[in-house]
């Protein structure tokens, strides 16, 4: 069971990656913008996103700093790609 749950979050992860890919833009000045509504599955949390929210680097959202998890999960797709 243990090897389950590494997979399991994986899983996941990849595909919170190809929604925030879908969601959100990011700007030069490091703020993202979500263009769509969305439900970012965080453990333990699920964050509801709605469509015109920005967040800057130091902005936190339920205890997150929303825009260095998306920063993270870019960095982990652009190196997996």
């Amino acid at each position: 069971m243990p090897r389950r749950q590494p997979a399991r979050a994986l899983l996941a992860l990849r595909r919170m990656q190809k929604r925030i890919t879908d969601s959100f833009i990011r700007g030069l000045d490091g703020r993202w913008t979500c263009v769509e509504p969305v439900t970012l599955k965080y453990p333990p949390r699920l964050i509801q996103v709605r469509a015109g929210t920005t967040w800057g680097p130091e902005d936190c959202l339920m205890g997150v700093k929303i825009a260095k998890l998306l920063d993270a999960c870019m960095d982990t797709r652009r190196a997996c790609s």
